[in-house]
């Protein structure tokens, strides 16, 4: 299995004509190389085998005054505050109560589309929860690994006399 890990600058799209939102700290990793090649994932491993997970994290602060939660755009049926594989969480830290942390380690689900190499996923703002506004803000962050790097160390010895 090849492994990638990227800390990559991702990129940023709003429907919206402002951006009230911030998105920071953008971290991507790929189990396998099978997102570069579009086929379908493997398994995610065990946490007993010590391999690294597809994940995707971001640190997100929805817009001043708003009173809804982050939701994933593209499966709404799935709560963001309570799923072990698509969590949007408040980040307990923050005193304005603004700050969520994004954290999706199934590529399978949240929505997570992947086209060419990189993978997307939608994240809606609602201005109030459970209804659907022309001032609600909508982001997607894609993200793409970096081409594999492959890194030998060969020693050779030698015993003997010339």
């Amino acid at each position: 299995m090849v492994s990638f890990f990227c800390s990559c600058k991702a990129e940023l799209l709003r429907n919206a004509l402002t951006q009230d939102y911030d998105v920071s700290d953008i971290q991507c990793a790929f189990w396998s190389d099978s997102v570069r090649n579009g086929k379908a994932l493997a398994p995610a491993p065990t946490p007993t085998t010590n391999t690294m997970k597809d994940m995707l994290s971001a640190r997100l602060r929805k817009p001043d005054g708003f009173k809804g939660t982050p939701l994933f755009a593209d499966d709404r049926a799935v709560d963001p505050i309570l799923d072990p594989v698509c969590q949007i969480r408040p980040d307990l830290t923050d005193v304005s109560r603004l700050t969520y942390n994004l954290l999706i380690t199934d590529f399978n689900r949240c929505g997570v589309l992947k086209r060419n190499g990189f993978i997307h996923v939608r994240i809606w703002f609602p201005q109030f929860p459970g209804v659907v506004m022309m001032s609600d803000q909508e982001l997607i962050i894609m993200c793409k690994p970096p081409e594999p790097t492959i890194i030998e160390n060969k020693a050779a010895g030698f015993a003997g006399s010339l």
